[in-house]
């Protein structure tokens, strides 16, 4: 969904307003947090009966093992490395050039 609310309004704001890039940082960040912003206005009527407080703490209550935490860790560190692999095997580079300071992507 947000994809295409930035594909539809940044794309729009650009090729045709020729909006400058600040306002395309607002205009995709005001996207990605365009599915916080409906579920907090329209709480009332998606979840009648119940309070914000009561479905956060349903949602995000249980206990967080220590083993999935690391995990998590270990899967997304892992993914990262075998991405930055194979794009420095499609570029022709070499893999330590993806980690200096003014070469990563913030």
């Amino acid at each position: 969904m947000e994809t295409d609310m930035v594909l539809g309004l940044c794309g729009t704001a650009s090729m045709v307003f020729h909006c400058p890039p600040v306002v395309m940082r607002i205009l995709s960040n005001i996207c990605a947090w365009a599915p916080t912003i409906v579920l907090l206005i329209g709480f009332k009527f998606f979840c009648s009966g119940r309070s914000i407080a009561h479905f956060y703490k349903k949602a995000f209550g249980g206990k967080i093992s220590i083993v999935t935490l690391v995990a998590s860790a270990i899967l997304t560190l892992g993914a990262t490395i075998i991405t930055v692999f194979v794009l420095s095997l499609i570029q022709g580079k070499a893999f330590g050039e993806y980690w200096h300071s003014d070469t990563l992507l913030l």
